[in-house]
């Protein structure tokens, strides 16, 4: 487990299709994205995934602010067209 701006995520390989190596990061910090329907994230790199941190860090109400203004927005569809389910 690695740690960045006190944010837990982890490093992983994998095989393509087409038999190569492959790695990347993944975070799932439930601190980090709480509030937020993001339950994790990866990048290609380390140095992607600390600046992808230092934006959930640094933006956190403004994300917080959009996540419930997506929230009532979805309200909204479902109430006003009369949304029964699939």
């Amino acid at each position: 487990m690695l740690e960045y701006r006190n944010v837990k995520f982890e490093y992983s390989e994998r095989y393509t299709w087409d038999k190569k190596l492959v790695g990347s990061y993944t975070c799932s910090d439930k601190k980090l994205l709480e509030g937020l329907d993001t339950v994790s994230f990866s990048s290609p790199s380390l140095e992607k995934m600390h600046s992808e941190i230092d934006k959930y860090i640094d933006n956190r109400n403004k994300n917080i602010e959009l996540q419930e203004l997506s929230n009532k927005a979805i309200a909204e569809f479902y109430n006003t067209n009369h949304y029964k389910g699939d």
